[in-house]
């Protein structure tokens, strides 16, 4: 990076590829090597030169209109740099983030962007970042289902916390710097197991991540209780992390349900949320797209108000 006060005629050969320009930058602009803007296949503009970078995103409707490749040349009518900075107070540049910090969640903003070398604008709608893992629980009171003593709840913040010395290392890194790819999707974990006959062998496990059931990858804890509901098999097999598997007589699961509820004071075998009927939340997100924007020619776009807007 170098800060460049005039105008300096540049020629680059890459790949067999030639730039020969001459571009004019703000001598407080610290610009991006033009190697690394033609690695990323861009059609060099003056525009570009005043741009940033838009890297990996996570999409969880279509109405997302910022895609990877994507290069940021505005917000609101403020230019952004190449590095992500905007101009902030007399002479001085602050990082890009600091425009989110001054808007509200639900706010719209416009954003110039450069795609495939052409320019455009688009409208954005900000949004809070959706962590996959919750820092706070809403109702105050966890999501829970037993099966056969097996108690599976959602991972949380407040239960690392609780837990913290018994979290193993890769839910840890999950919990920290995984996002939601989709509306609605949470990592289940295996909490504790209630010792009874019908899960013996099982009663040391902790902590543990499930991802699937008889196959079926598990999307949230309300479609794990969806999943037990709806087999109709002999056996309840989950499939944990590090290929572990929890096999389980369906029939005889169900049957000790209440002796395992009375035994250890338990008054239901669910929480109160996880009583009504599933809804695939992927399936509803994209009914609800249709409804609220159908073929509106305005993009619209969701990313997060802290600031995410790259990986």
């Amino acid at each position: 990076m170098a800060q460049i006060d005039h105008l300096k005629r540049c020629r680059f050969n890459y790949a067999g590829a030639e730039l020969d320009r001459s571009i004019q930058f703000d001598q407080r602009l610290r610009v991006e090597t033009p190697i690394r803007r033609l690695s990323r296949k861009f059609r060099l503009d003056l525009i570009v030169s005043q741009a940033c970078y838009f890297g990996n995103v996570t999409k969880l409707n279509d109405t997302w209109c910022i895609f990877q490749g994507d290069v940021i040349v505005s917000f609101d009518g403020v230019h952004v740099g190449s590095e992500g900075t905007v101009p902030f107070r007399s002479s001085e540049r602050i990082a890009f983030r600091y425009l989110i910090s001054q808007k509200f969640s639900g706010d719209s903003v416009e954003l110039g962007i450069i795609r495939a070398g052409e320019f455009m604008k688009v409208q954005a709608v900000l949004k809070p970042r959706v962590h996959l893992v919750p820092y706070h629980i809403e109702g105050g009171q966890p999501s829970y289902i037993i099966v056969a003593g097996l108690v599976f709840t959602p991972l949380s913040e407040p239960l690392i916390e609780e837990e913290e010395d018994s979290i193993g290392l890769k839910l840890l890194t999950k919990a920290r710097y995984s996002l939601a790819k989709f509306e609605g999707q949470q990592i289940v974990v295996l909490s504790q197991v209630l010792a009874n006959e019908v899960n013996i062998g099982y009663e040391d496990m902790s902590n543990e991540q499930v991802l699937k059931l008889n196959g079926t990858r598990i999307k949230n804890i309300h479609h794990l209780a969806h999943l037990v509901d709806s087999c109709k098999g002999k056996y309840l097999v989950f499939e944990f992390e590090d290929n572990f598997l929890v096999v389980l007589e369906r029939e005889a699961a169900l049957d000790a349900s209440a002796s395992i509820l009375k035994d250890y004071g338990i008054p239901a075998e669910r929480s109160s949320d996880l009583m009504g009927a599933y809804v695939d939340s992927i399936e509803q997100s994209e009914a609800t797209n249709q409804q609220n924007f159908g073929d509106s020619p305005v993009s619209n776009m969701e990313f997060g108000s802290e600031g995410l807007l790259w990986a």
